[in-house]
This record gives C-alpha cells, sequence and structure tokens, in this order.
C-alpha cells in the first residue's frame, strides 16, 4: 500500500494538472498526439539529464550543492526548451495556450521519469517526501517549461520577435526560476504552496488572453 502512495503522490499530481489544461483549452488547439510526443521529449531531456548530472556529481562531489542551484536548472531547461522551441520556431505552436500545454507536457515526462527514478533508488519512509515531489518539483518542471514556452509566443505576438532573441527571454526565465526553487529560500511546504497557489492563477491569465487573441484572429479571417 505505501509503494502504491508514493508512487500516486509522486505522478498523479501533475498528470491531473496537465489533463486539466487540456480541458481548459476550449479550442482543443493540440491533439493528443502533440502532447503524447512532447511527454515523449520530456523523458528523453530527463535521461540526457541524467547522463550529465551523474557525471558532473561524480567528477565533482565538492561541488555538488552549488551545481544543483545554479548548473543543473541550465542544463535541464535546455534540455527541455529543445521541444519546445522546436515546437515554436516550426509553427507547429503559435498561441499561448498551446504553448501552455506543450511546455507544461515537455516538463510532465521530464519529471515523471525523474520521479520513478528517485522511487526506485530512495528508501524513504514517510509519505510526506513524496508529496512535496509530487505537488513541488514536478509541477515546477512543467509550469517553468511552459512559461518560457508562453513567453516565447508572447514576444511573437506582440513585438513580432524572431529567430534566438525570441526564445532567449523566456530560456533566461525558466533557468532563473528553476534555480529559484532549487536555492531553498522558502521551506519546502512553502515552496509547495506556492506553486499550487502560482501555476493556476498564472495558466488563467495566459488562457483568457490568449483565447482573447484567437478570438480576433478568427474575427479576422471571417
Amino acid at each position: 500500500m505505501y509503494e502504491v502512495l508514493r508512487v500516486c503522490f509522486a505522478l498523479f499530481p501533475v498528470l491531473t494538472f496537465l489533463a486539466a489544461l487540456r480541458l481548459l483549452d476550449s479550442y482543443k488547439l493540440v491533439s493528443l498526439r502533440k502532447v503524447a510526443l512532447s511527454l515523449a521529449a520530456g523523458v528523453q531531456a530527463s535521461i540526457i539529464c541524467f547522463v550529465i548530472n551523474r557525471g558532473i556529481f561524480i567528477h565533482f562531489p565538492e561541488y555538488q550543492d552549488q551545481f544543483a542551484q545554479f548548473g543543473a536548472p541550465v542544463i535541464e531547461e535546455l534540455a527541455k526548451a529543445a521541444f519546445w522551441i522546436f515546437l515554436i520556431a516550426t509553427a507547429r505552436v503559435a498561441f499561448m495556450v498551446d504553448a501552455a500545454i506543450c511546455g507544461f507536457a515537455v516538463g510532465t515526462g521530464f519529471a515523471l521519469l525523474e520521479n520513478l527514478f528517485d522511487i526506485s533508488i530512495l528508501e524513504v519512509s514517510g509519505l510526506g517526501i513524496w508529496l512535496l515531489r509530487g505537488f513541488g518539483t514536478a509541477l515546477m518542471h512543467g509550469g517553468v517549461a511552459a512559461i518560457g514556452a508562453v513567453l516565447s509566443v508572447y514576444l511573437y505576438e506582440s513585438r513580432r520577435w524572431r529567430g534566438p532573441r525570441q526564445f532567449v527571454p523566456g530560456l533566461v526565465s525558466a533557468i532563473l526560476l528553476h534555480s529559484l526553487f532549487n536555492q531553498s529560500v522558502l521551506s519546502p511546504t512553502g515552496y509547495m504552496l506556492a506553486t499550487i497557489v502560482g501555476l493556476p492563477l498564472i495558466f488563467l491569465i495566459v488562457f483568457y488572453f490568449s483565447e482573447r487573441s484567437l478570438q480576433r484572429w478568427l474575427g479576422g479571417k471571417l
């Protein structure tokens, strides 16, 4: 029973949030296939980062804390960003709402594999750590990737930015937010509560303005 509960706590929150985002998409811009591809890209990014991070931890054990706070966020957000940048750059994602869903799906895939790996190697007796990882760390991975993708689409829609400069602000924002999370400025419970409250508010705002933009675009086509 304990094993089942810790898997549920570690995996279900981020999957439930992803499902809720897709349900909120009234125009159903993002197909299940695109969500699945984004999840798979996140899993692949997680594997790449595991290999890189493990190598750094082994060869530079004295810098583990500093790397976790400042180095790992750079590597992990670059790995996650590869797919959502590809989607936006190739016009497979064109609105903020589908950028949010696909970005969050990439982060979800990353977090799922990371949490499954942690479950396999960590012998933690309390369920609290898995609750914190499920509602805190996993949602963070999805949230910061989504914010990066949304900001990149916004810069194109509002300022017509193209090329690398379209993606740099979103990527830097994702890295900084991830790094801030890893620096433990708040308590683990504080981070979890901030994530649970903050992410839905951010996404509600994104969905509101994205749907207005989409309605204007559809109106212009009629």
